[in-house]
Parts: C-alpha cells; sequence; structure tokens
C-alpha cells in the first residue's frame, strides 16, 4: 500500500485552508478540497493525499 500524507482543513472558520502531515499549508480560493482541485499527491513530499474535513463536535444536552 502506497504511503499517504493527511491533509486535514484547519477549521470550519478557515475552511479554505488545509495542513498536510508533512507540515505544508495549502490555501483554496474558495471552501473546496484538495481533490476538487485535482490534487492528488502532495507537492512537499509526493505523497497520494488523505483528506480529513473538519467537522464540529456536537454538544451533548
Amino acid at each position: 500500500m502506497m504511503d499517504m500524507c493527511n491533509w486535514r482543513e484547519i477549521d470550519d472558520n478557515w475552511s479554505h485552508y488545509w495542513e498536510s502531515e508533512c507540515g505544508l499549508v495549502w490555501c483554496f480560493n474558495e471552501d473546496s478540497t484538495p481533490s476538487e482541485n485535482e490534487m492528488v499527491y502532495c507537492p512537499k513530499c509526493g505523497k497520494k493525499i488523505s483528506e480529513h474535513k473538519f467537522e464540529f463536535e456536537q454538544e451533548e444536552e
């Protein structure tokens, strides 16, 4: 299996910013994902990108 570089959406307020596991921070012009911008491989480390979108934690009532 190919090594993956985990990319995480930083925060919903900054939804156009993504941070890679290898230390790259990337800004997209619109609220989109790396794959929606045809990014398959990390430009810093060359590994295949694995996306992890930001999810709000829901408070228990």
